[in-house]
């Protein structure tokens, strides 16, 4: 079963991601993680920027590695390979993540926070990820 997520990323670690074609989670989130699978689609939000810059694929299942690649203080131990079909988009969010799916019940923070207190990562619909995907086309 295919899923689709959105991916946040801080804007230094985005350019390690895509130097590296790989993303990473923290310990805490690894069984969600687990989720994440070779095949799923994904959408980048790039937090501090508050900008949706582009999609892409996980090529690989879920693994364990602790090679630093992300930063010289952290260590994002799960990982899973990314392809990337766009990058560099760099469409304002502003309204747009409150449009998806996971943040239309009551939410009492920002979308950006409720990702972030996910890992990072949060589970759109498909409808939700070709909104965005046609967004960041141009």
């Amino acid at each position: 079963v295919m899923h689709y997520w959105i991916f946040m990323f801080r804007p230094d670690t985005y350019e390690k991601v895509k130097e590296h074609q790989t993303i990473g989670v923290r310990e805490r989130v690894r069984k969600r993680f687990a989720e994440v699978g070779k095949g799923d689609r994904f959408v980048v939000y790039v937090s501090r920027a508050k900008l949706l810059d582009g999609y892409g694929e996980v090529t690989s299942d879920p693994f364990e590695e602790d090679t630093l690649i992300f930063s010289d203080d952290q260590v994002y131990f799960h990982r899973a390979k990314v392809h990337f079909d766009r990058v560099g988009a760099a469409v304002p969010a502003g309204d747009e993540l409150w449009g998806l799916s996971p943040f239309q019940e009551n939410l009492r923070t920002e979308p950006a926070n409720l990702i972030l207190c996910k890992g990072g990562f949060i589970e759109i619909s498909k409808d939700d990820y070709e909104h965005v995907v046609e967004l960041t086309r141009g």
